[in-house]
């Protein structure tokens, strides 16, 4: 017990998540599983206890905000006036006003979050929002800032951060506007959280089927390969420590001190977190340990390759399943952090560079000779780029101490040599290099003012491409916007002033005349206030038809209410209305007739009769009649009903009178043959034929006559003793028992050629003609299954013109005859529209559109004489200084108003060092004591005042594309240009997820920096032409890409804060390189192209080579987790997983076999799998493994390494762990 008790240490601190995790690590590492999960639970019942007695509960007095907040965000509004002030002095482009936004807006809530958790911690440590957050219970600092702090920036639903931030927080509460803004990301975290939780975990079924076989099969595979462990850094920052990555590992070399030659450890020991210690301590970067990369067993990890088991800090067990931990391992974070945009609802809290702040009020001071280049920041401020790594001397400005500070390359230096910083201001940053995603993102400028653009500074590259020429700025320089008023005025208006003219308030700018195209009378049709235009009409023509008269329908329920009669025979009805628009072949009356009206449906059948579809409408079934004829009606009743047939009130066959009931709600409405059409037992149609005679006739002469039905002439004859005298239809009506020939009546309706004369008032030229066009409504030959009966020909008026009307309109009026009737009279006229708005466009808010007729009402005009002229006047009073005049686009007129110049009092100072045309920026100096207060180019300088025309500069930075040239006139909200740059996404596991399944599906990117596939062939080409053999070229080259997708991996992971040890990683990547491709078979049985495990083809090849024979050559080849799957060696597994068919189809073909070493395969066949209980126990023909208390045997012990503490506990608890080495 002694021995005990000198290892237990007495602790007073602070017990967070992060120690209790710690402490239980510790536990678990030096007292086994089973005291340390007593240990736990008695934790557990601790913590239960004591937060039972203490009842934290959540207040709203609880939630609060640190006082400084209100300073801290006032500096932070200065900060961003001053960007705005240099963006409007055009030192820094609009992108750089952006980043500079949303930067101090960033740091502003870093700042602000260090405040309050120092508020608490002084004014209120046992804050119970404090103590869940910051002790690991519930929520973190990012929640905490948002009640408390301030929400910050957001981002939008793609990745892009809006600029304007949410300075409040939950407790004062938000505005409308930043509740909007806030409803992004939370719907972003919503979304996100169903659909990349399906994503991780699908990445994790993947892992689980590529790694499924990976079990510990062996004690050592007696290799003496292994990898370099070194710390992961990026970006300057060690993301995971040598110390934690040796933990758990066995090393593959003894470790030896440089300085003087003293082992330290030895090759196949295990490394502890004690030995970790020091050799980190001795200064030892990097470290030879064996790994499952470069583990020698065939379809397995040893135990040595492999290490600790960290569920419990000791060797692996032999039949572990170590790749169904790695798959899950990596997979579940992934779970995790798909809440991450959840838990902190789309809030923005990316890191764009690491920053060295000033510790004190300080000097800089460069040290040395340092490499540097002159840049520009991301803000637009000068900076000083190291070219290789250097430092800096800070000296502290109230006493002698001075620290020096270590840059590395690639750092910017953001003060100048030998200047005075205060304390907290950036000295230098070091900025993020491809870890972020980056993507092309492009910034449109638009001009604040209108105005004259002018270039300065600024190397303009032409491009004439198909479409139109494409500017691109070559060097960064200014675009200048001077402020006028721009008018824009359509190409067909001519302009009435002229350079430098004065106009005042009223003043014509310009005037369009509208000229007639026709000669004739003048109409003005009165204005109503329901249009906004002034209609004129020119009459060109007008046609009065003497025979035809016009009356008023007596009947009030009429549509139309006009009746035309012609030659006082036919009356029309006309279809269109006084002033209503007409158009060639239009129909504008029908005639009013029964004459081709049938009483019930019945058979259609022309006769010498010719017609014309008339549309090609299939559902139209109108033609028109181009010659007399006759139509041949035979009359028949047919009622449609869906009625049982045992209803039927008739039989078939029967002679019906009209008034007879057939069923009791259907009633014959003429005598007839009655005849039924049934299916499915239901009557679907009553037919009821008319006939004038009924013969019975016999089978023998219906059998005889070839023809069932048709017509008969008169002293035709269709049997022997059967004639007619006149026109009618026979058919034959075959019953069970008899049969009966049908006499039917034909009704002929006559066509005749029929047309009507019109005569015109003496007017020769006649150009419109009226005709008549008859159309029938049915087909030849069809059946009208119908009771009620129709109209077979129709009869239209249709007007026709001689000449393409082309922009003339057409309409009718009815001047009185006399008291009761009226003409028809048809006007044609050139229609004129007057419009209040003459066009749409920014301008017309500066002018005013007048209309101005010349014309009288009913005066005649010729041909090209002005009808009405349109004025466009000014509502401000100015000068013209530019006239921009064109026959195809628009025109331009640029008037300078008062209100676009500033007049600068010069306290009476006549010598000024400033030219005329000088260009002068808000802010600066014109005199001591006296700041331009605009931006602008100077005009004169008159009577002890400086005129400045104000002005808008626009930084444009090179390969920015414009849409404007030098001298154009633009008006406000138009484009000025394109500037193009590279946007860091926001650092969201929305981008980490898809990287992981990226990397770990190995696909071809070309946009991406990183192309394993390209990587890989590269070194082994390289390897081989440096004269390595085959399998060293593909082993070392192989182990380099296990290496690269080991770290970036790992680099995504641990910038989301998740820690995932590398043996995981290296067990999945292991599959992923396992393969080859065969390029060449040799005497092999492989053919080129067959995709072989490395292991295989290496065993066959030194076969071969004993053999005298040929070997096969082949090429390493990356398979991502879903390929590595599908070619695994168990075709049960990959069936399993993905492409069932093609899978088990190959496997028929080719014969395969599986030998059923994974977990899969055993599962789906109801074997016992081949891991824990179910392994095949080695022990009894292998030996145990060494105690880590043999390892130094020969070499000076070190202190930690006794045995006497950590092995030789006497204890009531038994770990079940070792349970099997004690006798029982």
């Amino acid at each position: 017990m002694n021995s005990q008790k000198s290892d237990l240490s007495f602790s007073n601190f602070v017990v967070d998540k992060k120690q209790l995790k710690n402490l239980i690590i510790w536990a678990f590492r030096n007292y086994g599983i089973a005291r340390a999960s007593n240990m736990v639970d008695r934790l557990k019942d601790l913590g239960f206890c004591y937060a039972t007695k203490a009842g934290i509960s959540l207040s709203l007095e609880d939630l609060r905000i640190p006082p400084v907040k209100k300073k801290l965000l006032e500096n932070t509004k200065n900060m961003i006036l001053q960007t705005e002030d240099k963006y409007e002095r055009g030192d820094i482009t609009a992108v750089e006003r952006f980043q500079k936004i949303i930067d101090t807006w960033n740091n502003s809530s870093e700042m602000l979050k260090k405040e309050i958790i120092e508020y608490f911690k002084s004014t209120d440590p046992l804050n119970s929002i404090y103590m869940m957050a910051f002790s690991g219970a519930r929520g973190n600092i990012s929640q905490v800032r948002q009640l408390v702090g301030m929400r910050g920036l957001m981002s939008d639903p793609q990745g892009q951060i809006i600029d304007l931030p949410i300075a409040n927080n939950f407790r004062e509460g938000l505005t409308t506007t930043d509740y909007f803004i806030s409803s992004y990301g939370a719907r972003k975290g919503l979304v996100d959280t169903a659909l990349r939780t399906a994503d991780s975990g699908y990445l994790t079924r993947r892992l689980v089927d590529v790694a499924q076989d990976v079990i510990i099969r062996e004690i050592d595979c007696q290799t003496t390969k292994g990898i370099l462990l070194e710390a992961i850094v990026d970006n300057n920052k060690t993301l995971v420590g040598l110390e934690q990555a040796l933990i758990g590992r066995v090393l593959a070399e003894d470790v030896v001190m440089s300085n003087n030659g003293k082992i330290i450890a030895l090759a196949n020991q295990e490394v502890d977190d004690l030995l970790a210690r020091h050799i980190v301590e001795s200064n030892i970067s990097k470290v030879l340990v064996r790994s499952p990369i470069t583990c020698m067993a065939v379809n397995s990890v040893c135990q040595r390759c492999y290490g600790w088991n960290l569920a419990h800090g000791k060797l692996v067990d032999l039949g572990e399943a170590v790749g169904i931990i790695a798959a899950q391992s990596i997979g579940e974070p992934g779970t995790q952090l798909t809440m991450r945009t959840f838990h902190t609802g789309g809030v923005f809290t990316g890191e764009f560079s690491e920053r060295y702040f000033a510790p004190f009020d300080c000097m800089v001071e460069y040290s040395g000779e340092l490499d540097i280049v002159d840049v520009r920041t991301r803000y637009g401020d000068q900076g000083f780029k190291m070219k290789r790594d250097g430092s800096l001397i800070i000296h502290q400005k109230k006493s002698k101490y001075s620290q020096k500070i270590f840059l590395s390359q690639d750092s910017t230096i953001l003060v100048k040599n030998r200047s005075f910083i205060p304390k907290g201001q950036v000295i230098s940053e070091y900025p993020v290099k491809s870890r972020f995603l980056t993507e092309s993102a492009q910034k449109v400028i638009v001009s604040d003012i209108s105005g004259k653009v002018y270039f300065s500074d600024l190397i303009v590259e032409e491009v004439q491409n198909k479409q139109n020429l494409v500017r691109t700025a070559q060097t960064s320089g200014l675009i200048w916007v001077l402020s006028a008023q721009v008018y824009v005025i359509p190409h067909f208006i001519k302009i009435n002033v002229r350079l430098d003219e004065r106009v005042n308030n009223s003043s014509i700018l310009a005037l369009a005349k509208t000229q007639s195209k026709y000669s004739g009378f003048i109409r003005i049709i009165p204005k109503n206030q329901s249009k906004s235009y002034q209609e004129i009409l020119v009459v060109v023509a007008s046609y009065i038809f003497d025979n035809a008269i016009l009356s008023i329908s007596e009947d009030p329920s009429a549509l139309l209410h006009y009746n035309l009669t012609i030659d006082k025979q036919d009356k029309f009805l006309l279809r269109i209305k006084p002033n209503q628009p007409i158009f060639n072949n239009q129909i504008i009356g029908e005639l009013i007739s029964n004459a081709y009206y049938t009483e019930t449906g019945g058979i259609v059948k022309y006769l010498d009769l010719h017609v014309t579809r008339y549309t090609e409408d299939l559902e139209d079934c109108s033609y028109n009649i181009l010659s007399p004829g006759y139509i041949l009606w035979i009359a028949e009743e047919t009622h449609k009903t869906s009625q049982d047939i045992s209803l039927l009130l008739v039989r078939r066959g029967d002679t019906v009178k009209a008034g007879t009931k057939i069923f009791n709600n259907l009633i014959a409405n003429v005598t007839g043959i009655i005849d039924f059409i049934i299916k499915d037992n239901l009557v679907r149609e009553v037919v009821i034929k008319p006939y004038k005679s009924l013969y019975t006739v016999s089978d023998m002469i219906v059998k005889s006559n070839l023809k069932r039905r048709g017509f008969l002439r008169p002293g035709e004859n269709i049997i022997d003793d059967i004639q007619t005298d006149q026109l009618v239809y026979w058919e034959y009506m075959i019953y069970e028992t008899h049969t009966v020939l049908l006499i039917r009546p034909v009704i002929v309706y006559s066509v005749p050629k029929k047309s009507y004369s019109f005569t015109l008032d003496n007017i020769p030229n006649q150009s419109i003609n009226l005709h008549i066009a008859r159309r029938i409504t049915v087909q030849d030959g069809v059946k009208i299954k119908s009771v009620e009966g129709i109209n077979l020909i129709k009869t239209y008026l249709v007007v026709s013109f001689e000449k393409d009307m082309n922009d003339l309109n057409c309409f009718i009026e009815t001047p009185k005859k006399n008291k009761v009737d009226s003409c028809l009279k048809f006007i044609i006229a050139h229609k004129i529209l007057l419009k209040d708005q003459l066009f749409s466009f920014k301008s017309s808010q500066y002018l005013t559109v007048k209309n101005r007729v010349l014309v009288n009402d009913n005066q005649f005009i010729f041909k090209g004489e002005s009808i009405a002229q349109t004025e466009l006047l000014s509502r401000i009073s100015g000068q013209i200084i530019d006239i921009q005049e064109s026959n195809i686009s628009n025109q331009k007129i640029l008037l300078l108003t008062d209100l676009d110049c500033c007049n600068i009092d010069l306290q009476k100072r006549e010598v000024l060092p400033i030219k005329k045309n000088q260009w002068i920026y808000k802010g600066e100096e014109i005199i001591p004591g006296l700041k331009a207060p605009e931006s602008g180019q100077v005009i004169n300088h008159i009577n002890g005042y400086l005129k400045l025309r104000i002005g808008r500069p626009y930084l444009i930075s090179s390969g920015s594309i414009l849409h404007v040239d030098h001298n154009n006139l633009l008006q406000k909200g138009e484009n000025i240009a394109t500037l193009i740059f590279n946007r860091i996404k926001t650092g969201d596991i929305v981008q980490g997820l898809p990287r992981i399944e990226e990397i770990l599906e190995a696909r071809k990117k070309n946009d991406s920096l990183l192309n394993p596939h390209l990587l890989l062939d590269q070194r082994f080409n390289f390897y081989l032409n440096r004269g390595l053999t085959l399998v060293d070229a593909t082993r070392i080259s192989l182990q380099e890409i296990q290496l690269l997708l080991l770290k970036e991996i790992q680099l995504v992971y641990q910038s989301q804060n998740v820690d995932i040890s590398d043996k995981h990683v290296e067990v999945i990547v292991r599959q992923m390189t396992s393969k080859v491709k065969v390029e060449q078979g040799g005497d092999t049985k492989y053919l080129p192209g067959e995709i072989v495990s490395l292991q295989k083809i290496e065993t066959v090849n030194q076969s071969l080579l004993v053999m005298d024979k040929i070997i096969a050559t082949y090429r390493p080849i990356l398979l991502g987790i879903t390929k590595a799957s599908l070619n695994t060696d168990s075709f049960i597994s990959a069936a399993s997983f993905q492409e069932t068919t093609k899978v088990l189809t190959e496997a028929a073909i080719s014969g395969k076999l599986d030998w059923l070493r994974g977990l899969k395969e055993n599962v789906i066949i109801g074997r016992l799998i081949p891991a824990g209980t179910g392994f095949t126990n080695y022990s009894q023909h292998t030996k145990t493994p060494e105690s880590r208390s043999n390892n130094l045997s020969d070499v000076e012990r070190i202190d930690y390494f006794s045995d006497e503490v950590l092995y030789n506990l006497d204890d009531i608890i038994l770990d079940d762990r070792t349970a099997k080495n004690f006798s029982i």
